[in-house]
């Protein structure tokens, strides 16, 4: 997994005020699961929290800045795995190091995972 700032050249997709781009790189695999693992905006989330307590999750067209993006309404079966960048919005005085990244769906939640860089 990777992760890095991103700054858009598109000038209808910026941030917001006092907030900047954060996109990383995410592996799911559930090519050991027993069940699928489904995503979306409904039955699952990818969940990301810095080290103020802020909480962000991928917005519509923000997932699209850095390619390949993840599909976060995919559906992983057992045995697949999904692989993807996902670009969330966080404040400006939010660091890198300690960001805090889970998948949340109606039957999983994953432990955090720590990012340190």
């Amino acid at each position: 997994m990777e992760v890095k700032e991103v700054i858009s050249d598109i000038d209808y997709i910026q941030p917001d005020e006092n907030m900047r781009y954060v996109a990383f790189e995410l592996i799911i695999d559930n090519t050991n699961g027993t069940n699928d693992i489904k995503l979306g905006y409904v039955s699952g989330n990818i969940e990301v929290r810095d080290i103020h307590g802020y909480t962000s999750t991928p917005m519509g067209w923000s997932i699209s800045l850095i390619k390949p993006d993840l599909d976060v309404n995919a559906n992983i079966e057992r045995g697949e795995l999904i692989r993807g960048w996902v670009t969330i919005q966080i404040p400006i005085n939010s660091p890198l190091n300690g960001l805090r990244i889970r998948i949340r769906t109606s039957s999983i939640q994953t432990s955090w995972i720590t990012i340190s860089n």
